[in-house]
């Protein structure tokens, strides 16, 4: 399963809203509202380019894989 952290990473960097965030990443309301909410099922190369440069993050920062079984604390390792 992948985990969104889109959010948490957004607010770390002091964006509370998603109409922040689509106003810093230049994406649609629609699009951050999606990200911000986790409930993307894909994400292009060009958001995810947006995504990185405004939240000064990296993509493994902004999603992360959680095999079968297991729960994110179990990958933190």
């Amino acid at each position: 399963m992948i985990i969104n952290r889109t959010a948490a990473i957004a607010r770390r960097c002091g964006i509370t809203t998603i109409k922040a965030l689509a106003a810093r990443t230049g994406l649609a309301y629609n699009t951050a509202h999606a990200l911000y909410t986790g409930r993307t099922t894909r994400i292009d190369h060009e958001t995810l380019d947006r995504l990185c440069a405004a939240l000064d993050a990296q993509p493994g920062d902004l999603f992360v894989y959680v095999p079968p079984g297991k729960s994110l604390s179990d990958t933190s390792g």
